[in-house]
């Protein structure tokens, strides 16, 4: 930050927008308090399938304002099996939509696991067939931390087993115009070509 002034500011949670009108109140208080910060909101944009409440996140007119929302695999059912949720997934999908609408910018963020790392591929053209508009997407090694630690045996993979599929995924949004990167993957366990 400079002189008081923040560069940028991750709201998160659990989830944020379970905050409903608190939410809005939060962002509204950093629109004023902080105009030219990035406000980036980590969430699963669930509560944004909602219009209404999309448009009054927009409304608030945060200049920069961006969502970091998961998506775990371009199939309904196996990504609602993975956030134990039937339903979430077209929620989701609403709600990046309806904040898409308002022009918010969205970052698709995929975890690498055991569960879905064959499908990368698929998930990445569903991205681009379906979200071309996305500012970027970020590929997520697992950090054994919340509930994932209850399903470390089911969800872990050694990130050399999917180098080829996440090398693919990539490849393939990379040359389509859509700007991604790999978080939380050790420098050494990454092969050249990514």
């Amino acid at each position: 930050s400079r002189k008081g002034k923040l560069d940028a500011v991750v709201v998160s949670g659990g989830e944020p927008t379970l905050l409903g009108d608190k939410f809005i109140e939060l962002l509204k208080l950093l629109a004023a308090s902080q105009p030219d910060c990035h406000v980036h909101v980590l969430s699963n944009a669930r509560a944004c399938c909602s219009l209404k409440f999309a448009k009054s996140i927009a409304e608030v007119g945060i200049s920069n304002l961006s969502f970091g929302i998961p998506l775990y695999s371009a199939d309904a059912n196996r990504h609602d099996f993975i956030v134990q949720h039937s339903g979430a997934f077209d929620e989701t999908i609403s709600g990046i939509y309806n904040l898409a609408r308002f022009g918010i910018n969205i970052e698709i963020r995929i975890v690498l696991h055991k569960q879905t790392y064959k499908e990368l591929k698929l998930l990445s053209q569903f991205i681009y067939n379906r979200m071309p508009y996305a500012s970027h997407v970020a590929f997520m090694a697992m950090e054994h931390m919340g509930f994932v630690k209850k399903y470390w045996d089911i969800l872990w993979i050694n990130p050399r087993d999917y180098s080829n599929e996440l090398y693919d995924s990539i490849r393939y949004l990379h040359r389509r115009g859509i700007h991604c990167s790999i978080y939380n993957l050790p420098y050494c366990l990454c092969s050249k070509s990514l």
